[in-house]
This record gives C-alpha cells, structure tokens and sequence, in this order.
C-alpha cells in the first residue's frame, strides 16, 4: 500500500465537482504576493499540504500517517458515496451510515485546514486544555511506551512529537464527536439550486459557513457541493426559507462573498472569470480570532 504524504484538506472528490468541461480541471485563485493570481489545477493538484496530519517522531511510514490513512481517507470514502446520493436525489441519504458519514465530513471541513490545523497546536501549547473521558481514551489507542500516562499530561509538557500526536487525538476526537454529529444529523437538511449563475458558487479552502453555535433558533451549517448547489442544514425550517427565499443572484452573491472572505489562502471555482471579485475579498476579512466561535468566522441567517 502506497502511504500518502499529500493530504488533501479538500478531497479530490468534493473539487471534481468544480471542474470546468472546457478543460478538464478547476480554477484556483491565490494571493501568493500582492496581487491574486488566478491558475488551472486538477482535483489532485490543489486543495493539499505534504505532511499536514503526520504524527513526528514515528518511523514507520503508516503509523505516521495514520490520520490521513485510518481517519481521512475512510471518511472521505463514505461521503462521496453520500454526496452522489444527494445530487442525484437532492434529498438526504437514505442510509443512517451515509448520513452520519456525510456529518462527520462536515465536520472534518470544520476542522483539517491548515489554517485550523495551526490554531489546534496553538490552543494546545498555549492552553490548560481539560480533556474528556473519550479523549483519553482515544489517546490510549495512540499512546506510545515512552508518552505520558494521560492525554491531559501530554497536553502539558509535550515536545514537537508530541504536540503532533496530541494534535492526531484532538482532530479525531472533534471529527467523531458523537454529540455534533448527532445535532447535524438531527438537522433538517437541504439544497439550494442556483439558476442562471452569473458567476457560479465557489469553494475555498475552509469552505463551512456556519452560525455562532448549532444550540439556537437561528443555527445553520452551509456548504457549496457543486457550482450550482449549496448544502444547507439548520435547527429550523424557517431558517433553510430564509434561504431559498433568496433570489437567485442574490443568494450566489452573499454565498461568494462569504467563501473568499472565509477563505484563508485558496478560492476554487469552475470559471476564470472571479478575478476581480476574488481580489476584493480574499484575505480582506478580519481575522477569524477576532470574534465567533473558537477562532472561527460565523454568519447570521441569511447571509446576504
């Protein structure tokens, strides 16, 4: 089994969508200087970081990457099996195991980006993080010999390996909590087409917009899954109204607007024409630490 060192935070078959027939690949805008520059890209070419989940210090190539291996990649495998289903039948999954797959993807959205990556070692070296007993006991499964005896021990005194490791059984145990996924799962959950696109939605690279937590009248989680279709899932039927109330330009607008302001270093679309607009937002927004959910942009319903 060939290991992988390239981990797609975007996976290759949530940006297959993307595609533009005219040549077979996506569009990806970047700031790499001062100006957006904006490139063609396949599915596998973009949307990824060498290393990104690795756990240092293991010599063995399939324990180091073993986030990508055992977390990633299965999930992955299980939402785009979910994904078809929804485009088919722009309804949700029949199965209880797509439907928990396909929250647990979201969830990993949330979660995997290397900006979110960067935070999660940030809180752990910077913070007294008090763990739960699933916590633990996910870090059981990982510990080494030579590890601290707990998870909360290792929170407070690790090295570079360890931070990496401890880092391994924060994202999984945020990818598996059993309570979020049971709120997004218990959502009402919906499709929102976009007709005559001027544009066509784009995604980014920390592409879940969502409200200020998933406890309230007014919580949502949207996600673009094609250049036509928006992903939307909240507590309240008014709330997706809200929505598709929209017009339908107006809806493809503020849902733009809010990918390249959320977006930290990657807008993807299927056209090359976003230039202009991609310039005026990405990398214009507040940082995302300076309010909302734990170190993450929030939006009110709906965002325009």
């Amino acid at each position: 089994m060939s290991v992988p060192e390239d981990h797609h935070f975007l996976p290759k078959f949530y940006l297959s969508r993307w595609i533009d027939p005219g040549i077979g690949e996506l569009w990806e805008y970047s700031r790499p200087h001062d100006k957006v520059v904006v490139r063609r890209r396949s599915p596998k070419g973009t949307g990824k970081q060498k290393h990104l989940y690795s756990i240092i210090g293991e010599v063995e190539p399939e324990l180091r990457e073993q986030v990508e291996i055992r977390l990633m990649s299965p999930l992955d495998d299980r939402a785009a099996r979910a994904l078809d289903e929804m485009i088919n039948t722009r309804a949700r999954p029949q199965t209880k195991e797509l439907r928990d797959g396909w929250a647990r993807f979201v969830m990993s959205l949330l979660h995997r980006s290397p900006r979110r990556i960067a935070y999660l070692e940030n809180l752990i070296r910077t913070y007294e993080i008090e763990t739960t007993p699933e916590e633990e006991e996910a870090y059981e499964k990982l510990r080494a010999p030579n590890d601290p005896a707990t998870l909360k021990r290792l929170f407070a005194d690790g090295d570079a390996s360890r931070i990496s490791r401890s880092r391994a059984v924060l994202l999984r145990s945020l990818v598996d909590s059993e309570t979020i996924g049971n709120v997004i799962v218990g959502m009402r959950w919906g499709a929102i087409q976009v007709n005559e696109p001027k544009h066509r939605l784009l995604t980014c690279d920390d592409p879940v917009l969502m409200s200020n937590g998933l406890n309230h009248d007014r919580s949502f989680i949207a996600l673009p899954i094609a250049p036509d279709l928006m992903f939307i899932a909240a507590n309240h039927s008014d709330v997706l109204q809200s929505f598709s109330d929209q017009k339908s330009a107006v809806f493809e607008a503020s849902m733009n607007d809010a990918i390249c302001l959320q977006a930290d270093r990657l807008v993807l679309g299927q056209t090359n024409r976003c230039l202009r607009f991609v310039e005026n937002r990405l990398q214009r927004g507040a940082p995302p630490n300076n309010g909302g959910l734990e170190g993450r942009y929030t939006w009110s319903a709906p965002i325009a």
